[in-house]
């Protein structure tokens, strides 16, 4: 939330697109951060991993300033829709800024759990680990084909600037 605050000052109403077969892992953090910030009302448009057509006419109708996309694999899969939607929305989303995990970070430590295991472990007794590596990237050219100014510290802040 801080992050898209910082790219969309006057935003007031914000879009969460996730699927609804898939839990949410970032909801309370993402409530937590909107409650935070009395300025800024946070609705649900809930997507099949399939079908977004009632999820985007929702976002259509409420008209939000922004668009949150939930991590998950059905948005991960439909990436493609997703951008094409908030183009064709002018609806900063994902496409401009993202802050989540870095998938190559898990890839290298579920390796380290793939070789404890093979050297016999237990994976019953392994620890459940969180992600601990996160990755801030801002997309420049599309903050100007959303007419955005990108404050001089936010590129300098982030791991992947593209213009």
């Amino acid at each position: 939330m801080q992050l898209f605050r910082e790219l969309v000052p006057a935003m007031a109403r914000v879009a969460l697109l996730q699927s609804k077969a898939e839990p949410f892992c970032e909801m309370d953090q993402i409530l937590t951060s909107a409650s935070q910030d009395p300025g800024v009302e946070l609705f649900m448009a809930e997507a099949t991993p399939t079908d977004y057509t009632d999820a985007f006419a929702r976002i259509e109708r409420e008209k939000p300033d922004g668009l949150l996309v939930g991590q998950g694999v059905g948005n991960y899969l439909s990436q493609g829709v997703i951008v094409e939607f908030t183009q064709r929305n002018r609806l900063p989303a994902g496409g401009l800024a993202a802050y989540g995990v870095d998938v190559i970070d898990l890839f290298h430590r579920v390796a380290g759990y793939v070789d404890k295991i093979l050297r016999g472990a237990n994976p019953g007794e392994l620890p459940v680990e969180q992600p601990t590596k996160f990755q801030p990237i801002i997309n420049l050219k599309t903050a100007g084909s959303l007419g955005l100014t990108v404050p001089p510290l936010m590129p300098a802040r982030a791991d992947e600037v593209l213009e």
